[in-house]
Order: structure tokens, then C-alpha cells, then sequence
């Protein structure tokens, strides 16, 4: 029986991410791009093969592959992603957000549950040894009880990114959605009329907003706030509360814990073995995915959920 086909949909960095993953799995796959300069840069850094042309082009001339993962830049996600639903496709994991309006990914979203297609938005931040064993330790303590998150950016660096002024604009589902995707993964989403969201600034490059704040009350009944300035210094995090502990994650990385009557926190040990030669979290998502183990996978229909709340979160209309 021949292994199943293994498309790589991308070039940059995260392709690249990808592809170390692939081989390390000892995956047959291979790659699609869209530019000669682009193909070739990605040919440099990992001395593999690209079919170049784009996805497209590709498709019209070959079978659908039986699995898809989609890592190009953000405005290109849903085009690759209708290509692929209507080539037959049946396996896809696209790269967060999927898809910067509602509309769209509802329309594809309807359009993989007609086909029959399995759609996964990639968030390899849920996939972290220190979140694996926060939940495992949550769990056994019957839930959490609270939550706080910051998804603070560092906006001199961001700035200075290449990326494309849509992306920019829309930074907070494009980038800061992990830290949002991670919180409500783990506490679940808000409940509609028990949540609300403040935002204020801008910046040159995200004009909408650059401070937020909120709270509610999550599906799970966990009480949860937030509170992020993308223009004074700040990072990611995320501290979870039980009846017996109060959990930290910041970085998203690395976790401590706060015992009763105590004032400090200690760091729990995990195994990052995995990720010491991997971008954290993306080898267990990728063989999550390609094992069909979709427990902790973002499916498309979560991801429009959630993507309403960050648009309010973030004012986008």
C-alpha cells in the first residue's frame, strides 16, 4: 500500500519550520511554492526540492494530495485553502488564523463540512510540553477556577517585520491569537452576553487599537480578565487558578506553580526534548495531525467561533 501524499503549501519560515518536522518524522512529502526567488531561497536553507508556480497551477495538473499543510502568508490562507477543499483534499492544517474575516471562513468552513474535509487551524502553541502538563495538572484538580492573560506585543520589533501592511493591521489575529487561542483552549470560549472588551490607541501600523482590556464569564464558568498595552514594555502569559494552585505560564514556555500561603513560585520540570530542535510545539501538532489525534487541534468551526471574539476584543469590524 503506498504512504499517503504530503503536500507542504509555502516557502517562508514556518514551511521551513514544517519541513525540518517532516524529515525528523521521516515523512515523504513535498513541496509547493509560488515564486522562482522564493522556491529558491527555500531550497537554500533546507536542500530540499520545490515545485514552484503555486498550488493552483499545481493542482490543475496533478491529484490532490491526501494531507495539506498550508503555511503561506496571512492574505493567502483562504485562497489556498478554498484551492485545496475543491481539488479533494480530504486532511488540511492551515496556518493561524486561517482567515482574516468571519464571512470567508464561515463560507469555507460550510464548504469542508459539504466535502467532507477535515480543516485544522494551527496553533502549535496548544501542543507546548508546559501546557500539556498544565492541563494534565488542572485536570486532576477538578478544572480551573479563574484565569488571567496579557498578550502584550513588543512594537518596536513588529514594526520592523516584514510582513504585509494587511497582516500589520490585523496583528492580533494574525500574531497575538495564540496567546487568546491558548487562554480560551484552556478555559473555553466566552459566554456571549457575560464578556466584555475595552481598547483604546493606536499605532502607526495597527491604527484600530494598541491597548485592550476585558472580562467575563467563559462556557466553562471560569471568570477570566485580560489586560495588554502594545505600547509599554510587556509579554505573553497566562496563569490559571484551581482550588489547590495557581498556575503560570510566562513565558507560554515554561510553567510555575503557587502554592497556598506562599509568595513565590516554582518552576515545574518538563521534557522539552521535542522542541529543542523545533519551533515549540509544531512536531507534536504536525503528528497530531497527520495520526488523525485531533484532541488538542483547532478545527475550523472553533476557530470561527473564536475568531468573533477576537475581532471584538480587538475593535476590527
Amino acid at each position: 500500500m503506498d504512504s499517503p501524499s504530503i503536500c507542504l503549501v509555502g516557502t517562508g519560515p514556518m514551511a521551513i519550520a514544517y519541513s525540518k518536522v517532516l524529515l525528523s518524522l521521516q515523512k515523504d512529502f513535498f513541496t509547493v511554492g509560488r515564486g522562482i526567488s522564493s522556491c529558491h531561497a527555500f531550497t537554500i536553507a533546507t536542500n530540499l526540492p520545490v515545485i514552484s508556480g503555486g498550488i493552483d497551477l499545481y493542482l490543475s495538473q496533478h491529484s490532490p494530495p491526501d494531507y495539506a499543510i498550508v503555511a503561506v502568508d496571512v492574505p493567502n490562507l483562504t485562497a489556498c485553502l478554498k484551492s485545496l477543499l475543491l481539488s479533494g483534499c480530504k486532511n488540511i492544517l492551515l496556518e493561524k488564523p486561517g482567515s482574516l474575516s468571519t464571512d470567508t471562513l464561515a463560507c469555507l468552513e460550510k464548504l469542508s463540512v459539504s466535502l467532507g474535509v477535515s480543516v485544522w487551524i494551527a496553533y502549535n502553541r496548544r501542543f507546548l510540553p508546559s501546557v500539556i502538563e498544565l492541563t494534565r495538572r488542572v485536570s486532576t484538580e477538578g478544572g480551573p477556577m479563574s484565569a488571567f492573560f496579557d498578550f502584550s506585543e513588543w512594537s518596536h520589533k513588529i514594526e520592523s517585520l516584514n510582513h504585509s501592511t494587511t497582516t500589520l493591521n490585523y496583528w492580533l489575529l494574525s500574531n497575538s491569537s495564540h496567546v487568546l487561542d491558548l487562554a480560551f483552549y484552556l478555559i473555553g470560549l466566552p459566554e456571549h452576553e457575560q464578556f466584555m472588551a475595552y481598547r483604546s490607541g493606536s499605532l502607526p501600523w495597527h491604527p484600530i487599537s494598541s491597548r485592550f482590556a476585558g472580562a467575563g464569564v467563559s462556557s466553562r464558568s471560569v471568570l477570566f480578565s485580560y489586560l495588554s498595552d502594545w505600547q509599554a514594555p510587556g509579554s505573553w502569559s497566562i496563569s490559571l487558578s484551581t482550588t489547590q494552585h495557581k498556575y503560570s505560564l510566562r513565558p507560554l514556555e515554561r510553567l510555575f506553580c503557587q502554592e497556598h500561603n506562599s509568595l513565590t513560585s516554582t518552576e515545574i520540570a518538563l521534557d522539552n526534548d521535542l522542541d529543542r530542535g523545533f519551533k515549540p510545539g509544531l512536531y507534536l501538532q504536525t503528528l497530531a495531525f497527520l495520526d488523525h489525534d485531533h484532541e488538542r487541534l483547532c478545527s475550523i468551526s472553533h476557530q470561527l467561533a473564536a475568531l468573533r471574539v477576537y475581532k471584538q476584543i480587538a475593535g476590527y469590524k
